[in-house]
């Protein structure tokens, strides 16, 4: 009778690979969501700037 092959080793294997890969997705969307708030805010603040910058009425041209 041939003895039944021990599942234990390649699944450890494949649990500690499978751990690696979702401890970087996390950190991968993490820093997603960071990059994109940070471009929000600095897409904002430069719109905002550059709206009263054009239009607000008590500025003389050139100024600022």
């Amino acid at each position: 009778m041939i003895p039944r092959a021990s599942y234990a080793t390649p699944l450890a294997r494949y649990m500690r690979r499978r751990s690696l890969l979702l401890h970087f997705e996390g950190l991968t969307a993490i820093a997603a969501v960071i990059a994109l708030a940070t471009g929000g805010a600095v897409i904002a603040r430069s719109v905002i700037i550059a709206l009263l910058n054009h239009n607000f009425p008590g500025t003389p041209p050139g100024c600022c």
